[in-house]
């Protein structure tokens, strides 16, 4: 497989589940990370210089390793910031907290051996690990919490201050004179309220008087409620985050079921418009409309204006138990959903209604009123009654037709929601 700038940039990326390469360069570069650290404690103990030397060698080996993948990653920066020009792209990488750690991996080795804290800064590639088992960044996990919560943290930390600041004057007050070496003003006993606060409790500093005991016992567990604020802050942060992550995946879950339920109840329905279209073509074999032509294209016609299989499936077979010797039963017992026989019962024409040899304004306004409160079998009965308004189809046009006609323009006036009342049918 050739490797493009491309696919190396996927495989240096934090790695998808379903991506081999990637996950286990994350796993190498997980291993490198842990072996780079450990040198560095076990290289703080007093060893043998041969051990010193191959810890060295095992420093410079993962060190390289950084350096081929710092090299790397700036390599394919503009595909990390494809909307940014090669130059851009690489200085936003290198100024990114990524780029800025792997850099400070790097330098020490090489030109800062003596700084201590500048090469302990390789510890903070231990966030990388954050990221191995799954796509969703634990430590942005942390770092939108407390962005959710800065508002409330905000507040307790000003709660704190404010009672390191009443208790550090107070202990002045009550501890100055028979300590003023320890308490010279109000700000010397800062250390003694920030020590009793988080109870902590270093015994540096210490009241002696029995007010000052007093007041620091009272300060101690006022301590503990204060810094119990914003522990529960974060805390209810967390679980409302990965609240709302559940929910989300839940969702996600919920639409890709119903994808996949939508897509088999439409390959479903797809066939059963099939079936429809067979049973209708046998059923209305022989019969023709007013123009003559074979009564099976009016249906082809009608199920071509609708727009779901389900509508095509009614479409097929809204004529056929008014004008074949087809029964509701037989379409239940042919395996037809009740909505689609249910919608053909609402469509085929009361008996009254089929001795008159033109249809009676009021009978017919009756008969759309359950025909308008169904979806499936309004939407057939506009593209029914649409296509039977063609006049231009009849080769010769009466008083019945024009009566007809404007009957159906009516119908779908109503049925289109333009008019709510029949009786403009009248």
């Amino acid at each position: 497989m050739k490797l493009t700038k491309q696919r190396i940039f996927e495989i240096i990326q934090i790695g998808e589940r379903g991506d081999a390469m990637s996950r286990g360069f994350d796993y190498i570069l997980s291993a490198v990370i842990l072996i780079n650290i450990a040198v560095l404690f076990v290289a703080s103990f007093p060893l043998a210089p041969e051990i010193l030397a191959t810890l060295r060698v095992i420093e410079l080996v993962t060190i390289l390793f950084f350096c081929v993948e710092y090299a790397l990653r700036i390599w394919t920066a503009d595909c990390l910031f494809p909307e940014k020009s090669r130059t851009k792209a690489v200085l936003r990488f290198l100024v990114s907290f990524d780029g800025i750690v792997d850099l400070l991996t790097i330098l020490p080795f090489f030109f800062l051996s003596g700084a201590v804290v500048f090469r302990m800064l390789r510890v903070v590639r231990i966030f990388h690990l954050f990221r191995i088992n799954s796509r969703y960044d634990s430590f942005n996990v942390i770092v939108d919490v407390l962005k959710e919560t800065m508002n409330q943290i905000i507040s307790s930390v000003f709660i704190i201050l404010t009672l390191m600041l009443a208790s550090s004057l107070t202990i002045y007050n009550v501890e100055h004179e028979v300590q003023p070496e320890v308490f010279s003003n109000a700000f010397s006993g800062l250390w003694w309220s920030v020590s009793a606060i988080f109870t902590v409790g270093y015994g540096d500093v210490v009241p002696l008087t029995v007010v000052g005991r007093f007041f620091g016992v009272v300060i101690t567990f006022l301590g503990v409620g204060v810094v119990a604020i914003p522990t529960g802050i974060i805390s209810a942060g967390f679980v409302e985050h990965y609240t709302r992550m559940q929910r989300q995946k839940d969702a996600e879950l919920f639409d890709e079921k119903s994808r996949e339920a939508g897509q088999y109840r439409r390959q479903l329905y797809e066939m059963l418009a099939a079936r429809a279209q067979e049973l209708a073509t046998h059923a209305h074999a022989g019969q023709t409309d007013l123009a003559g032509v074979p009564y099976v294209e009016h249906l082809r016609s009608v199920a071509a204006m609708c727009r779901t299989p389900q509508e095509e499936t009614v479409a097929w077979l809204h004529d056929i138990v008014e004008d074949t010797e087809t029964s509701l039963m037989d379409l239940v017992n042919d395996g037809f959903p009740t909505e689609v026989v249910e919608a053909v019962r609402l469509l085929t024409k009361p008996k009254e209604m089929r001795e008159t040899k033109v249809d009676a304004r009021a009978a017919y306004g009756k008969y759309l009123k359950p025909i308008k409160d169904n979806d499936l079998a309004r939407a057939v009965k506009i593209a029914d009654l649409t296509h039977n308004s063609d006049l231009t189809r009849l080769p010769e046009i009466t008083d019945e037709d024009w009566e007809r006609y404007r009957i159906y323009q009516d119908s779908l006036r109503y049925l289109t929601g333009i008019t709510d009342k029949t009786q403009d049918m009248v």
